[in-house]
């Protein structure tokens, strides 16, 4: 349940991806186990895949930033039109920090960060660059699990701090 098991934190609010580079709030992973990012993406006319990217930072805003190449396997939903009757497809590369989705179709895309998978800052974001010409809708959400304090929604830290 939200708060007891896990918590929605916004990376990248819905947006037409297509107007430029979208950078992702920065989060702080210091009371979870881990963070879920999901990307939610619109069937779109844009000429090229949603591209993600993940990075660490070492400071709530400022500080230096890096890519955090650890991504090894992420998880697929897409089709035309996603009604819930699509299963996950698991995908797999070499540990790197982009994920790249598919064009043209509803998506989602989840992959897991692990907090001591962080080795500069305790800061995590996640970009999405601009998918060419034509609109795409999309979102960014990250989902903290494994929460170092269990306790309701209202008493609950903010992501950022």
């Amino acid at each position: 349940m939200l708060g007891s098991d896990f918590d929605i934190v916004l990376g990248i609010a819905p947006v037409n991806l297509s107007t430029g580079a979208n950078t992702g709030a920065r989060h702080h992973m210091g009371d979870a186990e881990a963070v879920v990012v999901l990307f939610v993406g619109g069937a779109g006319a844009a000429s090229e895949p949603p591209v993600l990217t993940l990075k660490q930072h070492t400071a709530v805003t400022a500080g230096a930033t890096a890519d955090l190449a650890v991504v090894t396997e992420f998880w697929t939903k897409s089709e035309a039109t996603l009604d819930n009757d699509e299963l996950w497809v698991r995908a797999t590369q070499a540990a790197g920090a982009v994920v790249t989705g598919t064009a043209a179709v509803q998506q989602l895309i989840a992959f897991r960060v692990r907090t001591d998978s962080l080795t500069a800052g305790p800061y995590m974001s996640v970009n999405v660059a601009a998918p060419g010409v034509g609109a795409q809708l999309g979102t960014v959400l990250y989902i903290p699990v494994g929460l170092d304090v269990r306790s309701t929604p209202v008493s609950m830290r903010a992501g950022l701090r």
